[in-house]
Order: C-alpha cells, then structure tokens, then sequence
C-alpha cells in the first residue's frame, strides 16, 4: 500500500487496539474497586454513549478543521488522556469524567479514519483494501480481549489501565513522528499517485 497517511495511521491503529480491548475486562476490576454492583457497569457505558454521541455529532467539524489526519491524533490523545485518568485516579465521579473523555474520543477516531480510508482509496479496490484493513485491525482487537482477561486475573486495573494509555499515546507519538507534515490540515492534497486509477496497493 503505497499511501503513507494510511500505512501509518493504520500501524497507530494497530498499536491502540492491541490494548483497547482491555477495557471489557477491566471494567469490572473498576467497579469491584468502588464497591458496585455489576449492574452499575450500565451507568458505566451510559456516561460513554453520552461522551460517544457528543464525539460523533462534532467529528465532522474536526475533520474539516484539522483534516482526517489530524483528527484521528485528536481521538487517540483523548483515549490516551481518558485510560490516564482512570489509572491515576481513585476517585469515582473523576473516574466517569475521565470515561466522557474516553467516549468522545473514540467516534472522533474512527470516523476521521474511516473518511481517509474512502477518501485515499481509488474507487476500484474500495472493497479489497476495506476486508484488508478490517482484517489487520481485528487481529489486535481479538488477542487484546483475550489479554485483557488474563491481565484482570494478574494487576491491579490502575496498571492496566496505565498500560493501555502508555500503548494508546505511544500511537499519537508515532503519529506526530511520522505524519508530522500531514497533521492539522484541513483537506490536505492527495498524493500525486493517486492521480492514476490503480495505484500500487
């Protein structure tokens, strides 16, 4: 795939959900640690579909403000900031806070990435180059659910949660390293290549 935007906000992909999927898990480590009933998971993905639905109705703006690029940094330091919260912190209410933040961030990642995926892709291998990165990015999200499970049996949900953002904002740095001429630019130019109709995938 010789789109570099792609190759390396995919790879950032990779490396976030490599840990994301820890949270299923974590979560009752969460709960247990306040003293909740099981069901208070509810309030839980609550607050994070309020957080979620605020993301996805600003998510456009981002992208016309800071390009598809740049948003996608924008999301992976709000989960970062978010995972931080929670594994810092003791204290419920910051702990739903730190959630909101979380939530938001995740419609603002996936959109931005899911708009350069259509937008950077000729309109001929669409649907190869979309079962292809369904593909690489479903790997991690199954091993992450499978480590999570163990790693809940094994730490204390802070380290799990301090490992999970310390993964996610290692994916921004790589971001910030890599598409450092590409970020916070709305509607950046596409590369000449794919002026072709079929570019090298």
């Amino acid at each position: 795939m010789h789109e570099p935007v792609l190759q390396h906000t995919l790879v950032a992909f990779a490396l976030m959900l490599i840990v994301v999927g820890f949270t299923e898990s974590s979560i009752y480590a969460v709960l247990d640690f306040f003293g909740k009933p099981p069901t208070f998971a509810g309030v839980v993905v609550a607050v994070q579909g309020a957080g979620a639905i605020v993301g996805g109705v600003t998510a456009s703006r981002w992208v016309r403000r800071l390009g598809e690029a740049g948003t996608v940094t924008v999301g992976m330091a709000l989960l970062a900031l978010g995972l931080a919260i929670v594994a810092l912190t003791s204290t419920l209410w910051v702990t739903l806070a730190a959630v909101v933040v979380f939530g938001y961030g995740l419609p603002l990642t996936f959109i931005a990435f899911m708009t350069m995926l259509q937008r950077r892709t000729p309109h001929g291998l669409i649907g190869r180059v979309s079962a292809a990165v369904e593909t690489v990015m479903g790997a991690p999200q199954a091993v992450s659910l499978a480590v999570g499970a163990l790693l809940v049996t094994l730490l204390d949900y802070h380290v799990i949660f301090a490992i999970m953002a310390a993964f996610t904002g290692s994916a921004v740095v790589y971001l910030l390293i890599f598409l450092r001429g590409e970020l916070f630019r709305p509607n950046s130019p596409l590369p000449t290549s794919r002026a072709g109709s079929s570019p090298d995938i």
